[in-house]
């Protein structure tokens, strides 16, 4: 199956309430937002277990998702478990911050460490400067998507087995895309999902996408979920 693996550079949109990170577990008290319910949208709504930490780290600027891969890559080459780095933004109100997203890690004792390594490499983050709790942030990151190819346009996840992906027959602005995934998840009989709107360039040029993430997720619940958004776009 790795021959149909497809690689796509994707900006993903999503919406989930951050909480700072306790200044103990942070490198020189730096701001660190902590995902209070990665996935809101499935693990909010259902009785779930929480999945593996996601944190946010407030950069001191811009850096490209190249300046951040590279240094990445080489902290990663001397851990037995590498964790997942992508670069972004966060929008709370009418303010916004650039940030670097870090998952696949076990503990939050793990962040002060991986954060002196990227300050040791040039990347530094700003100061905390007040304590946020639980505040619902939107979030864009730039990122990859590895998928295996599908039937009817839909992906699945070549990591993720609960993560799945479809084409949306035309774009879908944020302030859209929250009602329209409200309206589907009243009228689907499946339960439970988070989704977040995708916008991916490969050489066809702009392709619009819905990302769903549900525990257990087959392509023929990914199907009925993909049929009831196309259906009411129209």
């Amino acid at each position: 199956m790795k021959e149909q693996i497809t690689g796509l550079f994707s900006e993903l949109t999503k919406e989930e309430p951050l909480s700072t990170l306790e200044p103990d577990l942070t490198a020189s008290d730096s701001c660190v937002l902590e995902s209070v319910s990665p996935f809101f949208g499935y693990y909010h709504d259902g009785p779930m277990a929480q999945p593996e930490p996601h944190v946010y780290c407030v950069l001191d600027g811009y850096y490209s998702v190249i300046d951040v891969a590279r240094v990445a890559n080489r902290i990663n080459g001397s851990r037995n478990y590498p964790f997942d780095a992508a670069v972004g933004n966060i929008s709370m109100g009418k303010e916004s911050c650039h940030v670097m997203r870090i998952k696949h890690i076990s503990h939050y004792n793990e962040v002060a460490g991986i954060q002196y390594d990227f300050m040791n490499a040039g990347i530094g983050f700003k100061p905390r400067q007040r304590k946020i709790d639980s505040r619902m942030t939107v979030v864009r990151l730039l990122k990859f998507i590895y998928l295996y190819p599908g039937e009817d346009g839909v992906f699945m996840d070549a990591g993720n087995p609960g993560m799945g992906y479809f084409i949306l027959p035309a774009y879908v602005g944020w302030e859209e895309f929250k009602p329209l995934t409200e309206e589907v998840k009243n009228d689907t009989y499946i339960l439970y999902f988070d989704a977040a709107r995708i916008s991916s360039y490969d050489k066809g040029g702009i392709q619009e996408m819905v990302r769903i993430y549900k525990e257990h997720l087959t392509p023929e619940m990914l199907r009925a979920i993909r049929d009831r958004y196309h259906k009411i776009i129209g």
